[in-house]
């Protein structure tokens, strides 16, 4: 269970967003958030890619031990899962974030 977190500049390739976490094992773990890019249609089945990284004893994500494990959407079937459970309100704020992110991308974007 992640028992704290702090948003994080994303350092994985695709990633919009980033959050260390502090897990209750006392283990330092990323989640990184990897958007569909069908998400912006506003349809109920899309879901963003979720990776945790390094939420196992031994594991850092800084270094080569480094272990990606999908919290959502694993891009294959043979992806290990994580067992890491979020709260709900780490939850609601990354859902906060995605709709800034994504409406910001919108924003940018010149006219046609």
């Amino acid at each position: 269970m992640a028992e704290d977190w702090m948003f994080a500049q994303p350092t994985l390739q695709g990633s919009v967003l980033a959050v260390d976490l502090y897990l209750n094992t006392g283990q330092h773990a990323r989640l990184d958030v990897i958007p569909w890019l069908d998400l912006v249609s506003g349809s109920p089945d899309q879901f963003p890619e979720i990776i945790i990284t390094a939420e196992g004893t031994g594991e850092d994500f800084h270094g080569k031990s480094a272990h990606h494990r999908w919290l959502a959407r694993p891009p294959r079937r043979h992806c290990e899962w994580s067992k890491v459970e979020l709260n709900e309100v780490l939850v609601s704020q990354i859902n906060q974030k995605l709709s800034q992110s994504i409406s910001t991308c919108f924003e940018s974007e010149p006219a046609a």
